[in-house]
């Protein structure tokens, strides 16, 4: 089973999509800031994505991703962000950091759908 680690600090996003991705048959691993998100990286090395927003209380994503890809970390996991940021500067930072892809919150179910599809294209 493939694993996806989700660092969001919404409980409700989590909840979201730990409950679509869990009925795809992925096994989900959450973490609520950059730092736990940081750590609980480390602990599931095997995973195959990262989805991550950027805004978050105690270290942002972005800063995150830089410190995983700086300590190669996750070298095998594909690295996706679900954010409500949309500038250039931010998405250029988050592609030097080894971003896959992407998302704007809020995400609708459909969006949901896309993403899974973007899941089965980058499977590594």
């Amino acid at each position: 089973m493939e694993k996806i680690i989700i660092i969001d600090d919404s409980v409700t996003l989590r909840m979201q999509l730990k409950t679509k991705f869990e009925s795809e048959g992925y096994e989900i691993i959450e973490a609520e800031d950059g730092l736990m998100g940081l750590d609980t990286i480390l602990h599931h090395l095997d995973a195959s994505f990262i989805i991550s927003d950027i805004n978050m209380p105690g270290m942002d994503g972005l800063t995150m991703l830089e410190v995983v890809k700086e300590k190669n970390l996750a070298s095998s996991a594909r690295i996706i962000i679900l954010t409500t940021e949309t500038s250039d500067k931010m998405k250029e930072r988050g592609k030097a950091a080894g971003v896959a892809a992407w998302f704007s919150k809020p995400i609708s179910e459909k969006r949901m759908v896309v993403l899974l599809d973007l899941l089965d294209k980058l499977k590594p």
